[in-house]
């Protein structure tokens, strides 16, 4: 009986020691692997940028750069606009301009940032429509959130004009 209590604990010791220790069937693995990313424009991206279409939109202030970005333009330079620029000493706004659209595979939530162009007589934001615009603005997958623009310009008939970027940060929702 001694010598089966015997062979059993030193059975159990063994088999905890290796369960405790690994089995040394490797240390460490290396392996390539291919991976392909296409870049594409913001119309056909994951994160879809796109100007509001059809007649309640105001999609004509948003137009696809020639490296097809999305670019916001109230100037002179919009061929599709009548008009040439923001009222002096204004508050101006512009609904339903761009969409932001989740073509991807998980839930996002967005911001927009900066909201306010510092060391100008302009202040524009990008504000969600219905939407709290200090808030991040979610957007589940296969839908997208319209965008419009606030602008005041507190400056004189001739304010200096704004050309700077802002950027579109999308992060999965958890």
């Amino acid at each position: 009986m001694k010598r089966r209590t015997f062979l059993l604990g030193t059975g159990i010791t063994a088999s905890t020691g290796v369960a405790v220790l690994g089995t040394g069937a490797f240390s460490g693995v290396e392996a390539d692997r291919n991976v392909v990313v296409d870049v594409t424009g913001d119309a056909e991206a994951f994160v879809r940028l796109s100007p509001v279409s059809g007649p309640a939109g105001n999609g004509d202030y948003a137009t696809e750069t020639q490296h097809g970005e999305l670019q916001l333009t109230i100037s002179e330079n919009n061929e599709s606009v009548d008009g040439g620029g923001l009222n002096a000493q204004a508050t101006t706004v512009i609904t339903d301009v761009f969409t932001v659209g989740n073509q991807g595979t998980e839930d996002i939530e967005l911001r927009i940032d900066p909201v306010v162009f510092p060391d100008t007589d302009l202040a524009i934001g990008i504000i969600p429509q219905d939407r709290d615009p200090t808030s991040p603005v979610s957007v589940p997958v296969g839908s997208h959130q319209v965008f419009g623009i606030a602008a005041t310009a507190d400056g004189s008939i001739d304010p200096p004009s704004v050309s700077e970027t802002v950027t579109v940060r999308a992060e999965v929702s958890r």
